[in-house]
């Protein structure tokens, strides 16, 4: 998976581009048609110190891409909520795959013993 990172109004350091890279190459193992991934990491001075730091990320995957985006007071704390979103989604999406081919699988096989009787 290709992981870009892309600041705004702020230098990204090498520990925060690998703190960031070792939070979503798990993800990897969640959904294996994970294209490629784009993070932004802004800085806002002029809002709520609380919200100060803005780290959003799209994961590019077959079907609708995956968003997930979060705001805090530290950039760390912020990519950490923001991996566990995205892990979050790939989860659901997962299920709702694998729940859609037993269904799938469990109608042809209710078809195939009603042919049969």
């Amino acid at each position: 998976m290709k992981i870009h990172i892309s600041p705004r109004h702020l230098r990204i350091t090498e520990s925060i581009e690998l703190y960031v890279v070792s939070k979503l190459e798990p993800l990897s193992e969640l959904a294996h048609g994970i294209v490629s991934a784009h993070v932004i990491i802004a800085v806002d001075d002029t809002v709520d110190p609380a919200k100060r730091f803005h780290v959003s990320a799209r994961l590019a995957v077959a079907g609708p891409d995956i968003h997930a985006e979060d705001f805090g007071a530290d950039v760390y704390v912020s990519v950490d909520a923001m991996a566990a979103k995205l892990a979050r989604q790939l989860r659901k999406r997962k299920t709702r795959l694998n729940d859609k081919q037993r269904s799938l699988a469990q109608r042809s096989a209710e078809n195939a013993r009603r042919d049969v009787a």
